[in-house]
């Protein structure tokens, strides 16, 4: 009888404002990820990836991870988690290490990695990613590790990811109730840029634009490499809340009509039959109901604009924007993407063998995190806190991660 060897299986969850998402997965010898369970549930307790209710938050915790069968199929009980703070903060660190005429050698390359991360410190926040940029030695710049060549002195230029310690802390205190300890945190918009672009979009030059329900994810990667990496606290439940406030009908409802219904484009004056909770009819027209929709999406994404143009010279060679996340998926948004961004725009999902989450948006964040998961051989642990006080004993065995490269 086939016994599953349980030892080697990772647990991944995504944490978002209106689902959760738990899967269970194992690697195959070709290193491709074999699904053994999942569960997924509607979110209760955060509200715009803010945790406003612990019992509420960790009891949509216990039900997913026990409708994927933790317990039976997760020795270690450590799990990977997606975070997602709109305050996030990155900035680019450079070091530099002499070696005397003396050939690169890996050894090299992870010193001098270590140095660039121990070397930053934000207060009351926590390094969660660093992401190498670029080499430079003999004053010539590589994108990819130079080893085995002989230089002076080797430089590295790096983007360092920052989120909240208090948000560390409310994640880690919302799995108290299951047993479980977080062992990793991956940047949400990473994840979903990670779970939806190709290699080609993060090589020419991509914005990845997530619309979520309480959050919008940006990230930009330029020659492969993540170069930008932000939030905007507005999403799909805003749109929805307009919807409401405008027709005076309940969110459940406007959330209804917004899927069935909804575009940002001005079609006609259709007349829609909406039969109300009292059993009366309410009728609007399918332009009234795009035009509450259209001024709020033309606002996220104006703002997106402006939270780039601000942090980021216009002048970055982009190429791409890539819609996704459940809220992109609105008739329209291509188009209005390319008028405000004026970049050639396109709706992506994950581009995976895995049927159920194969081509749709609302599933790139979790596809990101299983991704991550596969490349544990490119990433190295470093076990500095950074003289951070944790709040929580649960969240004591972090290790901060340092990625080799992701072209």
């Amino acid at each position: 009888m086939f016994k599953l060897n349980i030892k080697n299986n990772n647990c991944v969850v995504d944490i978002g404002t209106n689902k959760t998402i738990c899967v269970i997965f194992t690697n195959d010898k070709k290193n491709n990820a074999k699904i053994l369970s999942w569960g997924h549930k509607k979110t209760f307790g955060v509200n715009k990836s803010i945790v406003t209710n612990f019992n509420s938050f960790s009891n949509t915790l216990l039900k997913v991870l026990t409708e994927a069968k933790i317990n039976k199929l997760i020795k270690n009980k450590k799990i990977v988690s997606n975070i997602t703070d709109k305050g996030v903060y990155y900035e680019r660190n450079f070091s530099y290490i002499n070696l005397d005429g003396l050939k690169i050698r890996k050894k090299d390359i992870d010193k001098i990695k270590k140095k660039n991360s121990q070397k930053s410190y934000k207060k009351n926040m926590y390094l969660i990613h660093s992401f190498p940029l670029k080499y430079k030695l003999n004053e010539n710049e590589f994108l990819k590790e130079p080893i085995g060549i002989n230089c002076q002195r080797l430089e590295l230029e790096s983007i360092n990811i920052y989120v909240k310690n208090k948000l560390i802390s409310n994640l880690a205190n919302g799995f108290k109730d299951s047993n479980l300890v977080i062992s990793d945190l991956i940047d949400s918009a990473y994840a979903s840029s990670i779970g939806c672009l190709s290699d080609e979009e993060k090589k020419i030059g991509s914005i990845c634009i997530d619309i979520g329900a309480g959050t919008s994810k940006i990230s930009i990667f330029i020659n492969g490499k993540p170069e930008f990496i932000d939030y905007i606290p507005l999403g799909g439940n805003d749109v929805t809340n307009d919807i409401a406030n405008g027709l005076e009908m309940s969110n459940e409802l406007s959330e209804y009509i917004k899927i069935v219904q909804g575009s940002i484009q001005f079609s006609s004056n259709e007349k829609l039959k909406i039969n109300m909770p009292n059993g009366t009819e309410k009728i609007i027209t399918k332009n009234l109901l795009n035009g509450i929709i259209k001024p709020r999406y033309e606002e996220i994404f104006e703002l997106i604009r402006e939270r780039i143009y601000s942090k980021i010279t216009e002048n970055l060679p982009i190429k791409k924007v890539v819609l996704t996340g459940g809220a992109s998926q609105i008739e329209g948004a291509i188009n209005l993407s390319e008028k405000i961004f004026n970049r050639k725009s396109q709706l992506s999902g994950p581009n995976t063998k895995l049927s159920y989450f194969n081509k749709k948006p609302e599933f790139s964040t979790i596809i990101g995190l299983i991704l991550s998961q596969k490349n544990l051989s490119q990433l190295h642990w470093n076990k500095s806190n950074y003289g951070i006080k944790r709040a929580f004993k649960v969240i004591d065995s972090f290790d901060d991660w340092i990625t080799d490269s992701f072209t």
